[in-house]
């Protein structure tokens, strides 16, 4: 049997990974009638015979009250109408100093337009609209290095494990993507083989292989404290 401290990382991924298959496919499950009867927008359009989805929605009352309290939240919340990006000083001391309300006011200022210029506002109402239907909904963030843009990517909920700590807080989430093909993962972290005939997999860490081998590829996101 392999011990812990000797498993790649790839293989330590995966087992946090399944880990948690009892817990969330009894969540997921639940979350899957939800979208059946209401949310016809989180499954594919046609099913693998190529039969419409979403045939079972017999009155659009659920999804358009759904709809409406994300988009009341978003409105009341987080609009790109409302001054809502708020900074201040932790220590009571340091407010009311000139100098640093000032530093807070041009942070302020420069959020808000980065906001502006993401697709931001454009992907809220279906985090929100995933939060008050389905739960527990996730939104990562990404610079866009071409347009220098941050990009915003809203995760489908059966393509994310979240692991909390003892004080139900996260402390990280696997992510499962499955367009990340052995093609796209040489592409963009090795590159073409060295004019020493060195192969593109042979640059390749084990866990990485171990990845390509398994056909699927595991991100872990750790916050930062």
């Amino acid at each position: 049997m392999t011990v812990w401290s000797d498993r790649t990382l790839y293989d330590r991924i995966y087992d946090r990974w399944h880990e948690k298959d009892t817990d969330y496919a009894k969540v997921n499950n639940n979350r899957d009638v939800i979208t059946h009867y209401f949310r016809s927008d989180e499954i594919v359009d046609t099913d693998e015979q190529g039969r419409l989805v979403g045939k079972a929605i017999y009155n659009g009352s659920s999804s358009w009250y759904s709809r409406m309290m994300a988009t009341g939240f978003q409105g009341s919340l987080v609009s790109k109408n409302i001054p809502w990006i708020r900074y201040q000083m932790d220590a009571f001391e340091l407010k009311g100093i000139d100098p640093l309300d000032q530093w807070l006011q041009d942070i302020k200022d420069h959020m808000a337009d980065a906001y502006q210029r993401s697709n931001f506002y454009d992907v809220q109402p279906q985090f929100t609209h995933d939060g008050v239907t389905t739960g527990s909904p996730v939104l990562f963030g990404e610079e866009d290095i071409l347009t220098q843009r941050t990009m915003w990517m809203p995760q489908h909920y059966k393509t994310v494990r979240l692991f909390y700590d003892k004080w139900n807080q996260v402390e990280g989430i696997i992510t499962q993507d499955k367009e990340w093909t052995a093609k796209k993962i040489m592409d963009t972290f090795v590159g073409p083989d060295d004019e020493q005939g060195t192969k593109r997999r042979a640059k390749l860490s084990i866990s990485v292989n171990n990845a390509i081998d398994q056909g699927t590829f595991l991100t872990t996101i750790v916050p930062q404290a």
